[in-house]
């Protein structure tokens, strides 16, 4: 059969209890007054304000090129708000405060010891770090909340440097070695410069031979008109030599004749002579001009063949010439460009570490950790505790031994029911 207890009986049980209650109620806040008002010691609490700017805001450079990566190099390391609240409390910085101040040999405070005495605050939406430490002593809280903010900026300053240190080593090893890669290019770029039919000499000649191919192949059409124009002169001389007889007959008088002189010497009558007509044949003076005119449109034409042919010769030598001309310009250009690519790659190469060596030494002047963390407002000791909250710490005190006497008095009441209820189920059996 289940038991039921109700709101009166309860009440019944705590007003039956209440001495007790009263009692262990009583007991708690005297405890705990006595402990706050006698026993704790007021805890002073210091606090400084830091001023953190973020470095490395940019995007990190993501190719592989060489700029990207000199960029890279050059950068601070990445640090925000959340990096700067972890290293504060870092172990690092704690073993600085502890040795600077010389904390365990005075106060017995270790690394760990003054990690969970350290707290950090960033109010949303600031770039302000708060800094706070409680201590019995408040100008020892004071001196160590001001330790901690400069060590942590020494600490910023001197990771920032080592970073940088190792950029500049690198950057100087590369450089090394990409000045003798860039002496080896730029003797070898010499070198190629200084061979004979360079890329402006074989340009040179060629412009030269085109020039003299367009000359030659002007001859041989002038030469080819010509050709035609005495060929068709020959042709012509020909035509009429065939229609020209090559003798003629000719009628003279008698007394022309040499004859007529030796008759008349003879004395032979004179006047019968000199009626008689002499039929004399000789050659055709025109016949003989268009002989003459043939044969030399035929040597003319024979010499302007031979120099046509010559001509011919001459153009296909040149154009030869030329190909080959063509193909060692060809080379040559491509020879060329690739060793001034590879003269400027290696310039530039060069240039980009020197110049990026020089910004790098430049940065190891800066103290980054003065730059992007300054103290706004330095802990001064200070005057009033923050604790203990005596009245705090009574009420505190009041509700748990409330608590606890309550919780007593039920248990009392258990024990006492639960006695009687046995000995009843005795008696009964």
């Amino acid at each position: 059969m289940e038991e039921e207890i109700t709101l009166r009986e309860l009440i019944e049980i705590l007003w039956k209890g209440k001495w007790l209650i009263i009692l262990i109620t009583s007991i708690a806040i005297f405890a705990s007054g006595i402990v706050s008002f006698f026993v704790l010691d007021p805890q002073y609490e210091a606090k400084s304000t830091l001023m953190v700017q973020q470095t490395n805001q940019r995007p990190t450079p993501q190719g592989n090129s060489l700029e990207d990566i000199l960029s890279s190099l050059s950068q601070y390391p990445s640090l925000t708000i959340d990096t700067y609240k972890t290293q504060i409390t870092s172990n690092t910085i704690m073993r600085r405060v502890v040795n600077e101040l010389d904390l365990e040999n005075k106060y017995g405070i270790n690394a760990r010891q003054l990690k969970s005495m350290v707290s950090i605050n960033v109010p949303n939406n600031t770039n302000l770090m708060e800094i706070k430490v409680q201590h019995a002593d408040p100008q020892l809280a004071a001196d160590i909340v001001n330790a901690v903010a400069r060590q942590f900026t020494e600490f910023v300053n001197e990771q920032s440097n080592k970073q940088i240190q190792k950029s500049v080593v690198y950057i100087e090893q590369q450089l090394q070695e990409e000045e003798r890669h860039y002496k080896e290019v730029e003797k070898e770029w010499k070198v190629f410069l200084q061979q004979p039919n360079g890329v402006d000499e074989l340009q040179k000649e060629i412009d030269a031979k085109l020039n003299q191919l367009t000359s030659f192949k002007t001859r041989l059409l002038e030469n080819q008109v010509e050709i035609e124009s005495n060929k068709a002169a020959y042709e012509k001389a020909v035509q009429q030599l065939a229609q020209t007889d090559e003798t003629v007959v000719t009628n003279s008088s008698l007394a022309n004749s040499p004859l007529f002189n030796e008759a008349a010497k003879s004395g032979e009558d004179l006047k019968v002579l000199s009626e008689l007509q002499l039929a004399e044949e000789q050659l055709n003076p025109v016949y003989t001009l268009l002989q003459k005119q043939k044969e030399s449109l035929a040597i003319d034409l024979q010499r302007l063949r031979a120099n046509q042919n010559s001509i011919e010769k001459q153009i296909s030598s040149l154009q030869k010439n030329l190909e080959e001309l063509q193909v060692q310009l060809v080379e040559k250009q491509l020879e060329h460009d690739r060793l001034s690519q590879k003269f400027n790659s290696a310039r530039e190469s060069y240039k980009a570490f020197l110049d990026k060596l020089n910004e790098v030494r430049l940065a190891t002047s800066v103290n980054v950790g003065e730059k992007n963390v300054m103290v706004v407002n330095e802990a001064i000791a200070p005057e009033e505790p923050v604790g203990p909250n005596k009245v705090l710490n009574v009420l505190i005190a009041a509700v748990v031994g409330g608590m606890l006497s309550v919780f007593l008095v039920f248990v009392r009441e258990y024990w006492k029911n639960s006695g009687i209820n046995s000995r009843e189920q005795h008696i009964e059996l």
